[in-house]
């Protein structure tokens, strides 16, 4: 029997939801403690449950995969909502019942080959237009990012952490059939069924201006990406340097898959013991790494222009007791950790590249900052330099 999506209706598929949302969240990604949900009985629920519609992938009785949707003019009180997306213009244009938001979206690698994925995207987005939404709010983290522009989604304001889930870049689709043609969204097809929604196009594009052109890489020329990545570098340093041994075509390869974005200061990007699922390098500005005993954190280093942070599965792994947070506005290029890794195997400066990051490490005096290969996916902080940059 192959895979179902359909609808959450029944206790019993609202409970194995629940099992699905804590296993993800609580027992493999760690983002929530156990006290934080109900540890006894090993559930993940919240109040937006009662005015929202979720689906969930099936493998006959068990949830594999799930998304929700939350219509604003099911809920009293925005207060929250408008303070954690920055919406308020829009209800102010629109009215609640023109806005949706999407959460819970986790997919479990048994649903990610076949079809049964985009089915239930495709089963929210007619749900929103049916009910006559016209924009739809959500947020990611870094490393998902191009996952979602490829969809449709769009950067708009500057991030912000979430108390529970981290560092989180907040992202809004328009159902902009244009958009959704030029990043080749899977969801086109279907946005073909709806009118074009020009009023709120002109709108987004008048108040949310910087946002207006592709930002990232696979949705633009690879050159045009590459110049404005190296016109943001200071000084003499070049891509070239900071990627010393790599070919002119394998750079290419490997950043045809990034993103750019800005912090600013206080952005906790890694939090301890966070797995980041991407490769961060710093372009400009700085950022802290801090490292937390008990009830006392210290700072130990600033990472600068050319600086690595991140995780790429196993590969050189800073101890799990750091966070990085931005010392100043700082902009980041971030590489999906899957393609990263995928570099690593397949291309012909994979094993130099690979061979840089394990022995590319921190060190203060002679204490090193890494701990031995082959630990589990935790953060890592890779620097340039060997020498330590003290605060």
């Amino acid at each position: 029997m192959g895979l179902r999506v359909d609808v959450v209706r029944s206790a019993r598929e609202q409970e194995a939801l629940a099992k699905f949302r804590y296993r993800v969240y609580v027992e493999e990604l760690k983002l929530i403690a156990p006290e934080a949900a109900d540890g006894e009985r090993r559930q993940l629920r919240d109040p937006l449950d009662h005015v929202s519609i979720s689906w969930a992938i099936f493998d006959r009785d068990e949830v594999i995969g799930s998304l929700r949707m939350t219509p604003m003019k099911a809920i009293k009180d925005l207060t929250s909502l408008v303070g954690k997306f920055d919406f308020e213009s829009a209800i102010r244009l629109f009215g609640a019942s023109a806005i949706v938001t999407t959460s819970r979206f986790i997919v479990d690698p048994r649903a990610k080959g076949g079809t049964a994925m985009l089915r239930m995207m495709t089963a929210c987005f007619e749900e929103a237009r049916r009910q006559g939404a016209r924009l739809n709010y959500g947020d990611c983290s870094p490393g998902l990012l191009l996952f979602y522009e490829h969809m449709g989604y769009r950067r708009y304001v500057r991030p912000y952490n979430d108390p529970l889930y981290g560092f989180k870049l907040p992202i809004v689709m328009l159902f902009d059939q244009e958009r959704l043609r030029i990043v080749g969204s899977p969801l086109y097809r279907v946005s073909l069924k709806y009118p074009r929604d020009q009023s709120v196009i002109d709108w987004f594009e008048s108040t949310y201006r910087e946002h207006v052109d592709n930002e990232s890489a696979p949705f633009i020329d690879i050159g045009t990406f590459m110049s404005r990545v190296s016109a943001q570098l200071p000084g003499k340093l070049a891509l070239g340097h900071i990627f010393e041994g790599l070919s002119d075509d394998d750079l290419q390869r490997l950043l045809a898959k990034a993103s750019i974005f800005r912090v600013y200061p206080g952005d906790l990007v890694l939090r301890p013991g966070e797995r980041a699922g991407a490769l961060f390098l710093v372009l400009n500005g700085e950022m802290m790494i801090v490292v937390s005993q008990g009830n006392h954190a210290s700072s130990r280093g600033v990472l600068t222009s050319g600086d690595f942070f991140g995780n790429v599965d196993e590969i050189t792994l800073q101890p799990p007791n750091c966070e990085v947070q931005a010392r100043s506005e700082t902009l980041l290029l971030v590489a999906p950790m899957d393609h990263v890794k995928r570099f690593l195997a397949m291309r012909p400066s994979g094993p130099l590249l690979e061979k840089k990051l394990r022995t590319y490490v921190r060190s203060e005096s002679s204490a090193s900052f890494a701990l031995p290969c082959g630990a589990d996916e935790h953060a890592m902080a890779l620097s340039r330099n060997c020498a330590p940059r003290c605060l």
